[in-house]
């Protein structure tokens, strides 16, 4: 019997939509119910948490601005206490970590560093909020591609979503016509690496273990950044250390909340309460560090959340159990 609503399987999903298929967001590998199973409150409360987590690291990263913290050395400290809590855990659970496709796997590591880098230079030189809000155009880029890589069709209501978007874009990165905050385009740039990237994670959930692919991730974004790093790594002091260890531990957090929210409700469902990152953000940029933003930013940033979630909702997901 095929079950109604958020509940029906992917496969009919796929059947009776167009829209393109977002689940790069998540993997159905290795997947562990913590809790209980298919438990709403518990999606929420995991997402919540998770989202909270993700916004916290996003206003210390802000905060790496008044210690004139180089990009590189945030993305290498971040990436070291990451991959220190994946191979932990991998070795506790006996997850594989192998590479089998390697061309893929480069790829996801390489969009995925470039959308790190322009994330973190744009939250130290514009308003938290814009930053994130920007970076949250992803899903966006994931419809956009879909198209052209992973050869899916997109929908009017897709491209709908897309074009009215992409006008809260406008509002935030070129507020006054004929004028472009060039800042803001690093934030953009970023959501469109994150889109890249999570295409390439959906492909490889087919070979690699979802631990795998954040690890190796975690390692290249290491290799790259040190070289341009470990001199001012080696001379932080404790405080600032201290720091760049919280942002690490806040992506490991927010990693983990999100997972588990996946593992426990519809995946097309949860997934739109991981835009209370951009609330938490807002709220960090007015209460600690009294940003002022115009009405345009507000309302692109709205018409992003919006049409972010509505895509999502919109797009063939199915629930991992």
């Amino acid at each position: 019997m095929t079950k109604k609503g958020l509940g029906r399987s992917l496969k009919s999903l796929s059947q009776t939509t167009k829209s393109p298929d977002l689940s790069g967001f998540i993997s159905n590998n290795d997947s562990y119910v913590y809790g209980d199973s298919g438990s709403a409150k518990a999606a929420v409360f995991w997402m919540i948490l998770g989202s909270f987590a993700f916004g916290t690291m996003n206003a210390i990263i802000k905060k790496t601005e008044d210690f004139d913290i180089n990009v590189s050395t945030i993305v290498l400290v971040r990436s070291s206490v990451i991959a220190g809590i994946v191979f932990l855990w991998a070795l506790y659970y006996a997850r594989p970590l192998k590479i089998v496709d390697r061309k893929k796997m480069f790829l996801r590591c390489f969009t995925g560093l470039t959308a790190m880098f322009c994330y973190f230079y744009s939250l130290q030189r514009i308003p938290i909020t814009q930053a994130v809000s920007l970076q949250y155009t992803a899903p966006l880029f994931v419809a956009i591609f879909s198209g052209k890589i992973l050869k899916e069709k997109v929908s009017p209501s897709v491209m709908i979503c897309v074009l009215i978007s992409f006008f809260g874009v406008s509002l935030i990165v070129s507020p006054e016509f004929g004028k472009v905050e060039p800042d803001a385009l690093f934030a953009l740039a970023s959501g469109l690496g994150a889109g890249l990237a999570y295409i390439f994670v959906r492909d490889l959930r087919s070979t690699d273990s979802p631990a795998g692919v954040v690890f190796w991730f975690a390692m290249f974004s290491i290799l790259v950044s040190a070289p341009f790093a470990i001199r001012e790594t080696i001379f932080l002091s404790l405080n600032e250390l201290l720091l760049l260890i919280s942002v690490g531990l806040g992506a490991g957090i927010g990693q983990i909340g999100i997972t588990l929210a996946y593992q426990q409700a519809n995946a097309a469902w949860i997934s739109a309460f991981s835009y209370t990152t951009v609330l938490v953000a807002s709220f960090y940029g007015w209460y600690y560090f009294d940003e002022v933003l115009k009405f345009d930013d507000y309302l692109g940033a709205l018409l992003i959340v919006t049409t972010g979630i509505f895509l999502i909702l919109i797009s063939p997901k199915e629930k991992i159990n």
